[in-house]
């Protein structure tokens, strides 16, 4: 199985996040966010220079993840302009950092309330036609500010949607904040269509509630707290989804997104608790 890290996840300079995560042993990185921005966001001439630096090192991008279609689904402006501007923007991001896997989101929002699934269906029907046309492959995650907010929730909405540039990210974390459980009801619900995993782990807690849906869960650091663990010390059960995906024989991306506090702790936690649990389960760690 290959290992990667969120940049981001280490440090806002990707420079100074790969030369940690070079020193961890670790050689594939997830792309999200540079300088305090999130992809393709920020000065053109920045983007830039990054991409021609990072041209020269030995890493390779598992996948990107510019925050497609994470806006409100009640805001049909925004959401257009993420599937007219931001969608292309971010293909066209992909082919030069020469990986083919953008995460994408399926609108924020709560599913309990009423919502319009066929729009969101053609939505991600007619976005998927586009990374189809690119030769990508759109990685659908559950979010738990998100219409799509579970395993179960995604593999529903890609079999309805019924395209092969359509598959999931499942990120069990996200799942379990909403009270899924990752093994077996997650990955059963999944299997089928995963090709990009997250790992996270959590304890409950004093600060430990539901993320919010509001404006304020659309940064990238609304969600990190202190009830954050490495992976296996939590509640989620990363050691059974790491186990189901080794026997089903996935050989894809594992991406430790640590959303730990203390960043360049996380970051070697982390790395050290998934080499220690794929040696345990005999899962090579690549």
């Amino acid at each position: 199985m290959k290992v990667c890290i969120p940049t981001d996840e280490v440090n806002q300079d990707p420079f100074k996040a790969l030369e940690l995560i070079e020193s961890l042993g670790v050689r594939h990185i997830e792309l999200r966010g540079i300088y305090g921005k999130r992809l393709p966001d920020g000065e053109p001439a920045q983007i830039r220079k990054f991409i021609d630096e990072f041209r020269t090192t030995n890493f390779d991008v598992a996948a990107l993840s510019p925050g497609v279609f994470k806006v409100p689904h009640t805001d049909g402006q925004a959401v257009k302009w993420h599937l007219e501007k931001r969608l292309p923007e971010s293909l066209d991001l992909a082919r030069e950092l020469d990986t083919s896997t953008i995460i994408i989101f399926g609108l924020v929002g709560d599913p309990a309330e009423p919502w319009d699934r066929k729009r969101l269906v053609n939505l991600l029907r007619s976005a998927s036609k586009r990374a189809e046309d690119s030769g990508c492959i759109l990685a659908l995650e559950n979010e738990p500010i998100c219409l799509i907010d579970t395993a179960a929730s995604a593999a529903s909405i890609i079999a309805e949607v019924d395209m092969e540039s359509l598959r999931a990210n499942w990120d069990p974390s996200n799942a379990k904040l909403r009270g899924e459980e990752a093994v077996p009801k997650g990955f059963e619900a999944l299997r089928p269509y995963i090709v990009h995993v997250h790992l996270k782990d959590y304890l409950p807690g004093l600060k430990h509630k539901p993320p919010a849906r509001g404006e304020e869960a659309l940064s990238i650091e609304a969600d990190r707290s202190d009830r954050y663990v490495p992976i296996g010390e939590g509640i989620v059960g990363i050691r059974e989804v790491l186990r189901c995906l080794s026997e089903m024989g996935y050989e894809r991306f594992i991406s430790l997104e640590t959303h730990i506090a203390d960043k360049e702790w996380g970051a070697r936690a982390s790395v050290a608790a998934a080499r220690k649990l794929m040696e345990e389960l005999k899962i090579p760690f690549e």
